[in-house]
Parts: structure tokens; sequence; C-alpha cells
């Protein structure tokens, strides 16, 4: 995770292929927490996010 700015622009998903060193900011994650804590989308589901 970087300190950096939020992007908006994020993969979320059951999985997803990784490659390199992937990083995403904090903004990013919590804005993803933020809209999964208020939705349902996301219940007994564990995300992996990616930039």
């Amino acid at each position: 995770m970087t300190n950096d700015s939020a992007k908006g622009t994020f993969g979320a998903a059951d999985r997803l292929p990784m490659k390199g060193n992937p990083t995403i900011s904090r903004a990013d994650v919590a804005a993803f927490m933020h809209k999964a804590a208020h939705g349902t989308e996301w219940i007994h589901r564990s995300p992996v996010l990616t930039d």
C-alpha cells in the first residue's frame, strides 16, 4: 500500500492475476471498504484489490 492520493481506478475480485509488484493507495482501499461496508456484494467473500 502507498500513501498516494486515490486514483479511483482499481480492480476488485475474488481472484486477480498478480504480476510484478502491484500497489494500491490507502485511499483507494478505504474507498472500497466504505463501499463494501454499505453494500451486499462482498458479504461472505474475500476481495483481492489491485491497481
